[in-house]
């Protein structure tokens, strides 16, 4: 186990994950992880990747939040042709 301490950068708490750890959980700087509390833990893995479809994101429309429709040909102030 290794011990480090947690600090503050502007208004946030943040800590360094030594070098071993992060060698050793397959992290390298830049990777986007997810950070969740379990029974007073915190717990860091690697982001889960969400994969989107179009059929997928389909499916998800419903009425309540269908947004109207836009007219982008409308002409409301100065804009360049």
């Amino acid at each position: 186990m290794i011990q480090t301490i947690i600090e503050k950068c502007g208004d946030s708490p943040v800590f360094k994950i030594p070098e071993a750890i992060m060698e050793k959980a397959g992290f390298s700087i830049g990777d986007a992880i997810d950070i969740e509390v379990k029974n007073g833990c915190i717990i860091i893995g690697p982001a889960e990747l969400v994969k989107y479809s179009l059929e997928n994101l389909i499916e998800g429309i419903y009425e309540v939040n269908l947004h109207n429709r836009v007219d982008f040909r409308l002409l409301i102030g100065k804009e360049l042709l």
